[in-house]
């Protein structure tokens, strides 16, 4: 809070008063204007077949997962991520996700289809990698 007063005090009033008239009452927010595949690709910008699917917990918060797959010798690994979902991306019928937890939608506002949903608790937000080893086992079995 000291810092917020120095800073106030240092610049002065001027720099700090409200110079536009314009108000934003367009009514758009953010997950109106991008998928939710477009933000899981800024997760793996690298990656080029990333997907997007929303996660519910119990406490109906909304998570984006955001995932890959990565084919290797020894199987298929996953890697996939959690990411904030913005206002307003859809999380159910009629549902979109507001300060991150997912709500009935204001009647009268648009709203876009649902990408996917799962309603599982999140790890965490760390990049997460899973490995299937399917494809070992059924070689191994072979062999003997």
């Amino acid at each position: 809070m000291s810092q917020m007063r120095y800073v106030l005090l240092l610049r002065g009033t001027l720099c700090w008063a409200v110079s536009s008239d314009i108000h934003n009452i367009s009514m758009e927010y953010p997950g109106m204007q991008v998928t939710a595949t477009q933000i899981c690709k800024q997760a793996f910008p690298s990656e080029q077949y990333v997907r997007a699917e929303m996660v519910i917990s119990g406490s109906n918060q909304c998570k984006l997962k955001c995932k890959y797959e990565e084919y290797t010798d020894f199987g298929t690994e996953e890697h996939s991520t959690y990411r904030e979902a913005p206002d307003y991306t859809p999380c159910g019928e009629k549902k979109v996700c507001v300060r991150g937890f997912c709500v009935d939608a204001p009647k009268g506002m648009p709203t876009r289809p649902v990408e996917k949903v799962t309603t599982a608790k999140p790890d965490s937000a760390g990049t997460r990698r899973s490995t299937t080893f399917r494809w070992i086992t059924r070689r191994r079995r072979n062999a003997i």
